[in-house]
């Protein structure tokens, strides 16, 4: 995550330098070349370390920012790869979650990965089968039933 976080910050600054003009040709290569580079095994395994102890909300919300505007670095794609591996989203939920659009039938965390982590949630038939989701800023309920949508008010 260190090279990931190393890259973004070496990419802005790059940006920002290039538009005041005050990197040289060599400098904006170097730093080009920088965030290009494939993590190292040290930094795969430290990413693959975070993504495993992602709590379901924060991972399913990163899921959908993975599908929505996936990063361009080397280490960028290796994170986006971990996250959506882990969240495991159906591949027919996919389309929706980049269209930022609800429906019926669809996975919990695809719900999640449009929405964002909702407000609470809380378990509404006995033994925890279903849940609503409550978005209290947005208005929005959703309502699961096994980890499935199955209706939603807004």
């Amino acid at each position: 995550m260190r090279g990931l976080l190393l890259a973004v910050v070496l990419a802005s600054l790059a940006a920002t330098a290039a538009a005041q003009g005050g990197l040289s040709k060599e400098e904006k290569a170097r730093l080009k070349a920088q965030a290009a580079r494939p993590p190292s095994a040290a930094e795969k395994k430290k990413m693959a370390e975070r993504a495993k102890r992602l709590d379901f909300w924060t991972l399913c919300t990163e899921a959908g920012r993975a599908l929505r505007t996936p990063r361009t670095t080397a280490s960028g794609k290796h994170w986006d790869g971990l996250v959506l591996a882990r969240a495991n989203i159906p591949s027919g939920d996919v389309g929706y979650i980049k269209q930022g659009r609800l429906a019926i039938g669809i996975d919990e965390c695809s719900a999640v990965a449009i929405l964002g982590k909702p407000d609470s949630a809380v378990d509404d038939r006995p033994g925890g089968l279903g849940k609503q989701l409550v978005y209290r800023s947005r208005g929005i309920y959703v309502y699961t039933d096994k980890g499935v949508v199955r209706a939603w008010q807004d």
